[in-house]
């Protein structure tokens, strides 16, 4: 057996068109040179079911791009104009162009005039289209995700390994904390003026109440926060802020409520630097006079009764928002949910109330066929913007939403996305005051027997600027002007719970 080590991690973006469905390749071994038997593509252990059968193509075994890299937790997405898939996974990025042998991987990192650091990988097959499958070689993996990808030459099977074995002796190192007096039981903290700071690996146990306190976490190990009860507030500084951790993990316990106020103007009530993930079986309550959570890495929330109020965003992600399970309750000045990147929900209850007010940017009066438009103190509502943006959910990259129970009233967009968005098997209620539905400047895939959308309040139902494509759900839409726009074609197919709305429903068909 012949092992070939790849590099670093990555993702990959979902086709929106069923003609442009999207696949990658993986780089056969010397010695296979010729598709004698079936190619098994295994992860971790476990086997891939894929829609589309390996082969190999100028020696090169080949996959289907979305059944290998989203089961490695990527995103995909295709640009039928430039013929382009690219793929994410936190803030590293890959991309690649149909006839090209070179690939642009983006690692997230920034030159020192502040432009995106890419480096061009070559690869000796160049990506091709077969029966509507994008097909790229293995390095594509290797160097973007770093994963180890191991062939096996008497059982035709490609391994790949992810690593997921981590070392857990940090959690060894238990400690408790009594935040009324600052005392410390255990090793790995310290207090200095009102300032706990953590500085050692290990699960920390908060509980008691403080008016005027603020916790610092600056390690290189992981660090577990439980919340036992903690009542805190900071003045000056976020309550909770990672300097430098590998990882933050915030359980609240069952049955206990939790408070963490700031009423600092300039900055998060927690503010973190690295990896954050949330859950637990308890409530935390968050207020702050800005955002009620930044996090300039990733964000997970996997369980737990989340509560914020925040002056400006409720959350702020440089790069993934991820949720899987929990309550999460916002209500915002500026937007509930705020991803540089990607937005990927997929199972949980999210209610988001967004209440930034409105400017006029330039006053128009209203025509006798314009009277139905929403009611602003500014005159027509496209004339409407907000001094700090007041949308729902919004994200660059992507916004997937693929499950969860999910209620939006803002005052604009309710959901937003500059880039891609997907929607499988979510339930949608949405109300923006003055603004769209759901928006996006590049294209809307709404998919998914048990996806719901209702859109009760809206200028515009739904908007993809580029394409927008319906293969199933329920959908509703009351809007004063389209319910459905695209800007370039709409594909639909009749979705199961039919549609339902007051005004502007399009139905734009084109040849599949």
């Amino acid at each position: 057996m012949k092992t070939k080590k790849l590099s670093k991690k990555q993702t990959i973006f979902k086709a929106l068109s069923s003609a442009a469905a999207t696949a990658v390749a993986l780089t056969a071994l010397p010695g296979c040179t010729a598709l004698a038997k079936d190619v098994n593509i295994v992860i971790d252990g476990e086997e891939l079911n894929l829609d589309v059968a390996p082969q190999i193509i100028d020696g090169r075994v080949m996959v289907p791009i979305r059944g290998v890299l989203e089961n490695l937790g990527a995103l995909v997405k295709w640009d039928d104009e430039t013929q382009t898939v690219s793929a994410r996974k936190s803030s590293k990025t890959v991309s690649l162009e149909i006839g090209s042998n070179d690939v642009t991987l983006d690692k997230g990192e920034t030159n020192d005039d502040g432009s995106a650091k890419t480096e061009t990988i070559q690869t000796d097959v160049a990506a091709q289209l077969v029966s509507d499958r994008t097909l790229v070689p293995l390095r594509v993996i290797s160097e973007a995700m770093g994963y180890s990808v191991d062939w096996n030459d008497e059982t035709y099977t490609v391994s790949i390994t992810t690593d997921n074995d981590e070392d857990e002796s940090w959690k060894d190192n238990k400690v408790s904390v009594d935040m009324s007096t600052l005392s410390v039981s255990g090793d790995g903290a310290s207090v200095s003026d009102n300032t706990l700071t953590i500085s050692k690996g290990g699960v920390y146990t908060l509980s008691g109440k403080n008016s005027d306190a603020s916790i610092v976490i600056s390690t290189d190990d992981k660090v577990k926060l439980k919340l036992n009860g903690v009542n805190i507030t900071s003045s000056g500084a976020p309550v909770i802020y990672v300097e430098n951790a590998d990882k933050l993990y915030i359980d609240t316990e069952d049955g206990t409520d939790n408070s963490l106020v700031s009423t600092a103007a300039d900055t998060a009530a927690i503010r973190s630097k690295d990896n954050l993930k949330i859950k637990g079986g308890g409530t935390l309550n968050i207020t702050s006079a800005d955002n009620g959570i930044k996090c300039s890495d990733n964000l997970k929330i996997e369980g737990g009764k989340i509560n914020i109020d925040a002056k400006a965003d409720g959350i702020n992600v440089n790069d993934t928002f991820e949720m899987t399970d929990g309550n999460l309750k916002i209500t915002a000045v500026g937007d509930g949910i705020d991803s540089s990147s990607i937005a990927n929900i997929s199972g949980g209850t999210i209610d988001i109330t967004t209440n930034g007010t409105p400017t006029e940017t330039s006053q128009t009066e209203q025509s006798s066929d314009e009277q139905n438009r929403p009611k602003t103190p500014f005159g027509e509502s496209s004339s409407v913007e907000f001094e700090t943006s007041s949308k729902g959910i919004k994200a660059d990259w992507m916004i997937k939403l693929s499950g969860g129970k999910i209620n939006v009233n803002s005052a604009d967009h309710a959901i937003h996305c500059t880039s891609d968005i997907e929607t499988d098997g979510a339930n949608l209620t949405l109300a923006s005051q003055y603004k769209k539905g759901i928006s996006a400047h590049g294209s809307i895939t709404i998919d998914g027997a048990g996806t719901s959308i209702d859109v009760t309040k809206s200028t515009e139902g739904i908007e993809g600027k580029t394409k927008l494509t319906i293969n199933n759900g329920n959908i509703k839409i009351n809007s004063t002007d389209d319910g459905l726009n695209a800007g370039t074609s709409t594909e639909m197919q009749p979705p199961q719970g039919g549609f339902g709305g007051e005004r502007g429903q399009k139905d734009r068909r084109q040849p599949q």
